[in-house]
């Protein structure tokens, strides 16, 4: 049995999570697309946690309530702030057409209507914007990080049998340089593969 997985940019974290989720015996072939992988990031400290059936101390009961006080308030005044802003620019019929034009692809005029409009349906669902803040802060925060980082996610990946990784990369991208995402491959001795002229 054989799967073939692909990431792009801040997603690859997931497919490299969904690799090691597989049946060891699985072969994977895995391409990661301009990797947004050991970026710099705040590091938060996991073991702040209470430990299960430990009861709390009362400054863990404050703590704890100024938490979910702050969560809420990141809430009201945050997200819901940032989700409505999000949800009207993303919702402009020339956003994604600009966009692609200007940063994502290399060469303006292989941009149509048509990629416009694939890029614009999954952003008029309801709730995508919610799911885009969440993943931001989670990366920018180390929430829910891999033991060990990037780094040691993209190792563990490498040290499954039948396990195939390459990166590939636009020679334009404005957002993941090319030279961050060959960095990887000739860290780990992957297969880098370049896209000139393209973002």
């Amino acid at each position: 049995k054989s799967v073939a997985l692909f990431g792009h940019s801040m997603g690859c974290t997931t497919t490299l999570r969904m690799a090691l989720e597989l049946p060891r015996n699985t072969r994977k072939f895995i391409v990661l697309v301009a990797p947004a992988l050991m970026l710099p990031s705040k590091t938060v400290n996991a073991n702040t946690a209470a430990s299960k059936g430990t009861p709390m101390h009362p400054r863990g009961r404050v703590r704890s309530f100024v938490d979910r006080l702050l969560a809420a308030g990141r809430q009201i005044f945050v997200d819901a702030p940032f989700g409505y802003f999000l949800r009207r620019v993303v919702g402009k019929p020339n956003f994604w057409i600009t966009s692609l034009q200007s940063v994502v692809w290399g060469n303006p005029s292989d941009v149509s209507d048509a990629d416009g409009l694939r890029f614009q349906w999954p952003a008029i669902g309801r709730g995508w914007e919610t799911g885009l803040l969440a993943f931001t802060r989670s990366r920018l925060f180390n929430i829910d990080a891999y033991a060990g980082g990037d780094a040691a996610l993209l190792s563990d990946v490498l040290d499954l049998p039948d396990t195939k990784v390459i990166v590939v990369a636009g020679g334009s991208d404005k957002i993941i340089p090319p030279r961050a995402s060959r960095g990887i491959a000739e860290r780990f001795f992957l297969r880098f593969v370049p896209l000139p002229g393209r973002g």
